[in-house]
């Protein structure tokens, strides 16, 4: 955003100009600017919030149905150009998309980047065509089609009427600050004349005139003497800056926030801080806000990587997994992961993987291991009846984990 961070910017000419005048003329102007600047604030926050949240989240790549590492991958998870890192890059995607109501990502020269300014010339019954792209300051002379490029497009509307409503409150202060940026920010004298020195109403003039252009001349010197009678006095006014209560803007700060945060799907304590259930707000920040957009950032990827038939016969896609979102501590997932590997749902290494540890990459760690206590819905008595023969080979087959395929998961193993 052009408000942030950048020096000579409007927001701090505004910031400057009405933090210092003298307003109290104009109470709501200021009020009107506090407010301006908690949403501002408020709409980065949570906007940079969810961008970083989906940018953390690994790009999967699926062919054949299964988790591939290959250029896809590395492109849209480690270095999709040589600036940014795949992380950034999504981020930066995103943050376009909330503040700008659509975001494109233009693939260039083996590299993925995304585009500042572009132009859309829309048909109903072909592919949609981009045009003027700009990365950075780097012009593309050419066209592309909606099946070159990856677009995705805001259709909350309460997320575009905020934004909008950041630039049109800015564009009110500006048209203000041009108008009292003179009466506010110039000097103020009063000068005491006491009794002309003529009654002739000519050389009045003469003498205002001259009066006038000294006390300019005065003013505007950066080191000067002005000389005056005894009956005269020159004496510079001063400004009073009005003082807004804590209380008030405590307030303006917390309908501000609720306002953005409920535009956004995400809770309100995410914002500004007053969590009471940490679990409960990530849950619900995921499945409102995060996993939808995850989704269709992962149909708009899909669809523009792959053909019809990969996507049906071939088993490819691509998936931003939110699954990693949350911190796993190892040791308190202890009982939840053997239940997994248990129960057949999932592998050693796939677990590995979701608690962020290095897979082993050994056939054993890559099956899949059900317990005794598991069988089939229509043959029941297999799991209350115990195997004689695997009980003299393997002891006490309650709990016992078995590879699916018949295999015993101890592999060389003592027998009893």
């Amino acid at each position: 955003m052009a408000f942030f961070g950048k020096n000579g910017s409007v927001k701090d000419w505004l910031d400057n100009l009405l933090g210092t005048a003298t307003i109290d003329k104009d109470t709501a102007l200021k009020e009107r600017w506090k407010e301006t600047r908690i949403k501002e604030i408020a709409l980065y926050t949570a906007i940079s919030l969810v961008a970083d949240i989906i940018g953390r989240c690994e790009r999967k790549v699926y062919k054949g149905g299964k988790i591939v590492k290959d250029r896809n991958w590395y492109v849209l998870n480690v270095s999709p150009n040589a600036n940014q890192t795949g992380d950034q890059l999504i981020a930066e995607w995103i943050m376009h998309l909330y503040y700008h109501g659509d975001a494109l990502l233009v693939p260039l020269k083996d590299s993925l980047y995304v585009a500042d300014k572009y132009a859309i010339d829309e048909y109903p019954l072909k592919e949609d065509v981009f045009s003027g792209i700009s990365i950075r300051t780097y012009q593309i002379n050419k066209t592309f089609k909606a099946s070159g490029v990856y677009y995705l497009k805001q259709y909350n509307p309460e997320v575009k009427k905020l934004v909008d409503s950041v630039f049109e409150n800015y564009a009110e202060l500006l048209e203000y600050a041009k108008k009292t940026y003179g009466q506010n920010s110039g000097e103020k004298y009063v000068l005491q004349l006491g009794t002309y020195p003529t009654s002739s109403q000519t050389d009045k003039e003469a003498y205002m005139s001259k009066v006038k252009t000294n006390l300019e001349s005065f003013v505007n010197a950066s080191s000067a003497a002005y000389p005056i009678t005894k009956e005269q006095s020159l004496q510079r006014l001063s400004t009073a800056q009005s003082v807004s209560s804590a209380s008030d803007y405590a307030s303006i700060r917390k309908d501000v926030y609720n306002m953005v945060a409920a535009a956004l799907h995400i809770p309100a304590g995410l914002l500004d801080g007053n969590i009471t259930s940490v679990d409960q707000i990530i849950n619900q920040t995921l499945t409102m806000a995060i996993d939808p957009l995850a989704k269709k950032i992962s149909n708009e990827l899909t669809r523009k990587t792959f053909s019809e038939y990969q996507i049906i016969h071939g088993g490819c896609k691509i998936k931003v997994d939110t699954t990693n979102i949350k911190h796993t501590d190892i040791l308190d997932a202890a009982a939840n992961i053997d239940k997994l590997i248990a129960s057949g749902y999932a592998s050693i290494d796939e677990l590995r993987e979701y608690s962020d540890m290095p897979e082993i990459g050994e056939e054993w760690s890559q099956k899949h291991y059900i317990t005794k206590n598991y069988a089939d819905i229509e043959n029941p008595e297999a799991a209350a009846t115990p195997d004689p023969a695997s009980e003299s080979s393997n002891g006490d087959t309650d709990g016992n984990i078995d590879n699916v395929d018949g295999g015993n998961t101890s592999e060389g193993g003592e027998e009893e």
